[in-house]
């Protein structure tokens, strides 16, 4: 349909139009480049002989969200919604998050979470409209809107619920795996220790016959001596034989 359908004459704008603006005049509504959408002002006969003339609310996230992978991101709805009697609720999604509605205890929706499903960190840029109120006998005006009692719509949750990470069950996972390790064997022998609790003391020396305790520096030089010994019998033990043989 095209933007101008049923309006043959514009009077009172003192204004231009941007390139990038879309108008709607058929329902009252003018769409900025980044896809905000924005309600016209309407004459007071509008209101009064067409009630539901572009009558049709959003809601979307007030700033953007930051969506990692196999996780969810979460905004609050508007508090003041459309009636129930006179509007009928729509959502949406994308190829990279599937939206799940949360109902408070009196069924009413309070709380979008969005899942992310496509295997990498993605965004949800800010003013994006992914919920619709549209009045009885409307549809949206883009399409991949569906309704919450639509087979689409619980299909979506299916994907949501396989692609997300619960981070109850991971952790009890985590704390199951932690208890069966702590009760296998150990793969090689462990001795068992007693833990130093301090510097431990060499025990004292024991003096027989009545002789003083040698220094350090007198055991080395009684080392020394017995390998100088060791060394000189060997060099005469080779001497003998070598004289031996000559004799022979």
């Amino acid at each position: 349909m095209p933007h101008h359908a049923g309006v043959d004459l514009i009077l009172g704008t003192d204004f231009m139009i941007p390139a990038g603006i879309r108008l709607d005049l058929y329902n009252s509504t003018a769409r900025l480049p980044d896809e905000v959408e924005i309600l016209l002002i309407k004459s007071r006969s509008a209101w009064l002989t067409e009630p539901t003339y572009g009558d049709r609310v959003s809601d979307r996230p007030a700033e953007s969200l930051s969506i990692p992978a196999r996780m969810i991101a979460a905004f609050t709805l508007r508090r003041k919604q459309p009636s129930e009697d006179t509007h009928e609720f729509w959502v949406r999604r994308t190829k990279d998050w599937i939206l799940t509605v949360a109902h408070s205890s009196r069924g009413k929706p309070t709380r979008v979470l969005l899942t992310n499903v496509s295997g990498k960190p993605v965004w949800c840029p800010a003013h994006f409209p992914v919920i619709l109120w549209a009045p009885h006998g409307e549809l949206p005006p883009n399409d991949g809107y569906v309704r919450l009692n639509s087979a689409k719509y619980s299909d979506w949750q299916v994907l949501a619920y396989k692609a997300t990470m619960d981070k109850d069950l991971l952790k009890r996972e985590q704390q199951l795996y932690a208890d069966w390790l702590a009760r296998q064997p150990p793969a090689v022998e462990r001795r068992q220790y007693a833990i130093p609790k301090d510097v431990m003391k060499r025990s004292p020396r024991r003096v027989d016959n009545g002789e003083a305790e040698l220094t350090c520096a007198q055991q080395h030089e009684l080392l020394e001596r017995a390998d100088a010994a060791s060394a000189e019998s060997a060099s005469d033990r080779t001497e003998a034989a070598v004289t031996s043989t000559k004799s022979v």
